[in-house]
């Protein structure tokens, strides 16, 4: 049986009646047919997507490859970040030197953030018209001159302008990397590396404060912090030069292995015809009906697996224009506003925002409760605090995206080798509790002068842990569903994460200041966990049925 639908399928396996739809994959050989397993092992996961059978296919790259291109993401992140969001701790300092109030200070980085969030819509086009590398590569060297601008401003205003500027340059940690990882990376990996990812990207934020801090406490200048922040930024970029080629790649075979689809059983006689992707021009067999032993030696076994390396093409500094991209430009615009529109991409874009504006309520409330009484911390022991959060994050990328593969796996096999995105939705509750507990330990600690023991690392180190735990599962489930738009998912995720953020840095100071520290912490213990929990419920009971009424979008055809 074909089916017109563009994501619609249907599956008869081991005598139970599938629905194929967007994100569902099949996960095991069935019925004679054969698909490519990790490492060339039958007890290897199945991998989604199929690898072509070139040595330069990214898919295909050797495990040193990858880990490099991840690594040179990682260091890019970390440098941009990092210089980027260091102001907390050094709001007192910033207030003396130009005579500016603290909701001012705090206007340095809700600008940056609003500015992260939207710049990403050209970025992302960008991305897709000139390859990955290219836009890395500029917006490194923006970063890097940005940086220099940080530590040669005079004023106010002209600090305010090298914000922006850095703005631009980091606003790539919040969509390339996840871009990369659906590049490089099968299905049944990219939990982990989602999570990875989310690690560097908050751990960087947690750092910037701390390392900020402690240059000022030690030098007695803030400029030091920039100078060295700026050194830091010329290495990433020549990191990237030389150690990360481009990862987007046109390969013959359908982005997605034609899977099995049973047309017919009787008794225990399987017939199995391929599901044909849309849009595929070739990359099967040509012409006659049947499967030459070469084409099913090819299916069974890819001998580029795990062997392949960059060609040297993937390394010149222009990889050229990618004129169908550029033909599709606006849809890359228009896209991630076209996704508010789906339930579950908005499910994972709250889970993130209201995650990572946690970690922002710090940012813009720790300074001033942990420079007061009871605590009179420093500017080096305010950055400091954030070593906690740095250990939260720590533990929650060794355990979410880990921890949400093997649920899924586990949950795979038991609904008999039929994947289904929901099925990572079930780790989010461990996290959701550890979450409130921080939130609430937190908000309460600062307002009656809790022991900093309990306030930091309790508090901050719990949230710490909810930044990335609860990003990398949202984010990854959203991208389960929605895999050819994995970049437009992280932009409008980005962009409703930095809204709400840049709105945050125009009253939570002065909310706080006139009603104390628990109702802010208390709103944002309400937009944590109960879209969370509400969440699970409703998108594992509906969620397939919400990607089926999806089947027919041109997001599918990417």
């Amino acid at each position: 049986m074909k089916h017109n639908d563009i994501g619609s399928r249907e599956a008869a396996i081991d005598g139970h009646h599938v629905e194929m739809y967007p994100g569902t994959e099949i996960m095991e050989d069935y019925a004679g047919s054969h698909l490519v397993h990790s490492h060339n092992d039958k007890r290897g996961a199945v991998l989604i997507p199929h690898p072509s059978d070139n040595l330069d296919d990214p898919l295909n790259w050797s495990p040193f490859w990858k880990w490099t291109v991840v690594a040179t993401q990682a260091i890019t992140i970390l440098t941009g970040v990092i210089s980027a969001l260091s102001v907390s701790p050094l709001t007192l300092v910033f207030e003396a030197e130009w005579n500016k109030s603290e909701h001012a200070i705090a206007v340095l980085t809700s600008n940056l953030v609003l500015v992260t969030g939207y710049t990403n819509f050209i970025l992302v086009p960008l991305a897709e018209v000139f390859g990955r590398r290219f836009v890395l590569l500029a917006c490194s060297l923006i970063t890097l001159g940005a940086s220099i601008w940080h530590g040669a401003a005079q004023s106010y205003s002209s600090f305010m302008g090298a914000r922006i500027m850095i703005a631009v340059g980091m606003s790539i940690s919040e969509s390339l990397m996840p871009m990369v990882i659906s590049d490089v990376f099968f299905l049944h990996e990219r939990g982990r590396f989602v999570g990875i990812y989310f690690f560097f990207l908050f751990n960087a934020m947690f750092l910037g404060p701390l390392i900020a801090g402690s240059c000022e406490k030690h030098f007695g200048d803030w400029r030091t912090f920039y100078w060295i922040a700026s050194s830091f930024c010329a290495a990433s970029t020549v990191a990237a030069f030389f150690l990360h080629p481009e990862t987007k790649y046109k390969r013959e075979l359908p982005e997605e292995v034609a899977h099995p689809v049973v047309t017919t059983v009787v008794g225990e006689k399987v017939d199995i015809e391929q599901f044909e992707n849309p849009g595929n021009n070739g990359g099967g067999s040509g012409g006659g009906g049947g499967s030459s032993s070469s084409d099913q030696q090819r299916i069974d076994r890819d001998p580029a697996l795990g062997n392949g390396k960059p060609s040297k093409q993937q390394f010149k500094l222009i990889q050229g224009m990618d004129k169908d991209a550029l033909k599709k430009v606006s849809r890359h615009v228009v896209t991630p506003i076209h996704l508010l529109i789906f339930p579950i991409v908005v499910f994972g874009s709250w889970v993130f925002t209201s995650a990572a504006n946690g970690l922002l309520l710090i940012n813009y409330t720790q300074s001033g409760a942990l420079s007061a009484s009871p605590y009179n911390f420093d500017s080096g022991q305010i950055g400091l605090s954030n070593l906690a959060l740095a250990c939260g994050g720590t533990i929650g990328v060794f355990t979410a995206g880990p921890l949400s593969d093997w649920i899924a796996m586990y949950l795979t096999r038991r609904n008999h080798g039929i994947r289904e995105p929901e099925m990572r939705l079930p780790t989010l509750v461990p996290f959701i509790l550890l979450s409130a507990l921080g939130i609430i330990i937190t908000g309460l600690g600062f307002e009656y002068g809790w022991p900093w023991e309990a306030v930091i690392v309790v508090g901050f180190g719990n949230i710490g842990l909810m930044t990335v735990a609860l990003s990398t599962v949202g984010i990854t489930y959203a991208v389960d569903s929605y895999k050819p738009v994995a970049g437009q998912i992280m932009t409008i995720a980005t962009v409703v994460k930095n809204t709400f953020g840049f709105g945050m840095g125009y009253y939570i100071t002065e909310w706080v200041a006139d009603d104390g520290y628990i109702p802010a912490y208390m709103m944002q213990l309400s937009v944590v966990v109960g879209p969370a929990i509400l969440g699970i419920v409703v998108f594992m009971i509906f969620g397939k049925r919400l990607r089926k009424l999806s089947r027919n979008s041109k997001v599918h055809t990417f």
